[in-house]
C-alpha cells in the first residue's frame, strides 16, 4: 500500500515539475515577443509627401503593398543635388506610373520603385 502512494506520489511530482517547467519555458517566449512587440511601434514614422506622393528614403512602408515598376535616372551625377534627384524621379514616376501612391526610393537615390497601396478592408 505504501508503495502505491510513493510511486502515485512521485508520478504527481514529475507532472508537476514538466509543468512548471513548461510554464517557464512559455513565459520566457512571451517575454521575448513583448521585447519585440515593444521595439516595433518606435520604428514607425510619418514620411514626407511631394506631389502628392509619399516618399520613402531609407525605409519600407508597413502597409502592404503592390510595385507598379521602377523608374530610374538615365546616369547620376555626384554633383547632383538630391532635391533635383528626387524631382526628376518624381516626374518620371508620374508620366510612366499615374496611379502611384509612393515612392520607395534606394539608398543611392538613383531609382524608386512606384508602388500603389492595397485597400484596407472593413
Amino acid at each position: 500500500m505504501k508503495t502505491k502512494i510513493k510511486n502515485a506520489f512521485t508520478g504527481f511530482k514529475t507532472k508537476v515539475i514538466l509543468a512548471f517547467g513548461g510554464l517557464v519555458f512559455v513565459m520566457s517566449g512571451l517575454a521575448f515577443i513583448g521585447q519585440i512587440a515593444v521595439l516595433i511601434p518606435y520604428s514607425r514614422a510619418e514620411v514626407q509627401e511631394k506631389e502628392n506622393l509619399l516618399i520613402f528614403a531609407y525605409c519600407k512602408p508597413v502597409a502592404t503593398y503592390d510595385i507598379l515598376g521602377t523608374v530610374k535616372l538615365p546616369a547620376l551625377v555626384g554633383s547632383e543635388r538630391a532635391d533635383r534627384v528626387l524631382e526628376t524621379l518624381i516626374k518620371r514616376a508620374k508620366k510612366d506610373f499615374p496611379s502611384s501612391q509612393a515612392l520607395i526610393l534606394n539608398p543611392e537615390m538613383s531609382k524608386a520603385e512606384c508602388v500603389k497601396f492595397h485597400q484596407a478592408k472593413e
